[in-house]
């Protein structure tokens, strides 16, 4: 949970960061076919068993951008410096709010949960 805002109307955002969403995170694109393979990615990930012959970088460079930030945006709670709205600037990121730095953000979506 992202809190932020003021002391007298604080504002959050909830993070959730499910197994389904680990290969989006990672910026490669899973060779993976079984029904529940974006879960299968991530356990294989977990357990040391992923192969380079399970994936491949994806090839509009997110994977490299994503890499360089993932430490930091890991933790998000003691680097990020902005949040707000998100204006539809660039044509492939679908938010509704961002929060990071100058040089990294996540993106957030709305669910209605």
């Amino acid at each position: 949970m992202v809190v932020f805002g003021n002391a007298t109307k604080p504002q959050i955002k909830e993070m959730l960061f499910e197994k389904l969403n680990f290969e989006h995170l990672t910026g490669v694109i899973s060779k993976l076919k079984a029904k529940d393979s974006k879960k299968l990615f991530f356990d294989k990930a977990v357990l040391g068993n992923l192969s380079v012959n399970d994936f491949e970088v994806n090839i509009n460079g997110t994977a490299e951008i994503k890499a360089a930030v993932i430490e930091q945006a890991v933790m998000l709670a003691h680097t990020a410096k902005r949040i707000g709205d998100y204006n539809n600037l660039r044509p492939k990121l679908e938010a509704d709010s961002l929060t990071g730095t100058s040089k990294w953000c996540i993106a957030f979506r709305d669910t209605g949960e």
